[in-house]
């Protein structure tokens, strides 16, 4: 969240696993005890989850979405998995060679590729990962973040959680 404040620019970093009506309800709030004149969200960095992503989009049209590149590339492993190889070395060459085209944001070479490894087996879930890449092609924007020095995952949104979690919940007498 960017807010401006008495002439001066602040960032805020939001993390929750939340409704979208809470989610709203905490940028509201988090502008208020701030004092912001005015706020905006630059860019949400999310797994895609049902139910938040097509509220993003109808209410921050204007915003950047990207899928978080962690969760992004579990999508991968879950392919690879799902294919039912046995060979270690071959299940770690198409790891490599899958998350290396989802890093350059290259989705439709990523999801040929997937095609070509997946041959003639039918199986929904192969099928559901490919069709998962091809639904938010336009989120998978990493080489454009990258040369913006944005972020291209939530993890250290996620450390801090962990930290100040454990930071509060193990001192003595928690």
């Amino acid at each position: 969240i960017e807010c401006h404040s008495r002439g001066k620019q602040h960032h805020y970093y939001y993390s929750a696993k939340t409704t979208w009506n809470t989610f709203m309800r905490d940028l509201h709030a988090i502008s208020v005890n701030l004092g912001c004149e005015q706020s905006k969200v630059k860019l949400f960095i999310s797994d895609a989850g049902k139910g938040i992503t097509g509220n993003i989009f109808e209410t921050f049209s204007n915003y950047k979405y990207l899928i978080d590149y962690f969760h992004a590339s579990e999508h991968i492993s879950n392919f690879i998995r799902e294919l039912g190889e046995k060979n270690k070395k071959q299940m770690a060459k198409w790891r490599t060679e899958l998350t290396s085209l989802l890093y350059k944001s290259k989705i439709k070479e990523l999801v040929n590729r997937m095609k070509e490894i997946r041959g003639g087996k039918r199986k929904k879930v192969l099928r559901r990962e490919e069709q998962y890449f091809m639904k938010h092609e336009a989120h998978f924007d990493y080489s454009t973040f990258r040369q913006h020095k944005w972020r291209i995952g939530s993890g250290k949104i996620e450390s801090v959680c962990r930290w100040l979690i454990q930071q509060r919940f193990k001192q003595s007498g928690m």
